[in-house]
């Protein structure tokens, strides 16, 4: 899986490019709110990421983890493409 630390403009760059595969690794999306992301919160989501993989494979799927301005996390889990 493909891990990205990135803003709500990477879901839809990547969703252009995995139309042309039939199969890819799968993207791994931290969103926060502007002025939220650092180092820290990024190991910590990277933590989250790879328990809520569970250590299984995620082939063709999207992991989104958004950190909003109240710091509520979002976890969206879901095959790409549709």
């Amino acid at each position: 899986m493909t891990a990205m630390c990135s803003s709500r403009t990477t879901r839809p760059t990547f969703a252009a490019s995995t139309r042309r595969e039939e199969l890819h690794v799968g993207l791994v999306a931290f969103n926060t709110a502007p002025g939220l992301m650092s180092l820290d919160l990024q190991h910590r989501l990277f933590h989250l990421a790879l328990s809520e993989l569970g250590g299984e494979e995620a082939w063709n799927e999207v992991l989104e983890i958004t950190v909003d301005v109240a710091r509520t996390i979002t976890i969206e889990r879901f095959n790409l493409p549709d």
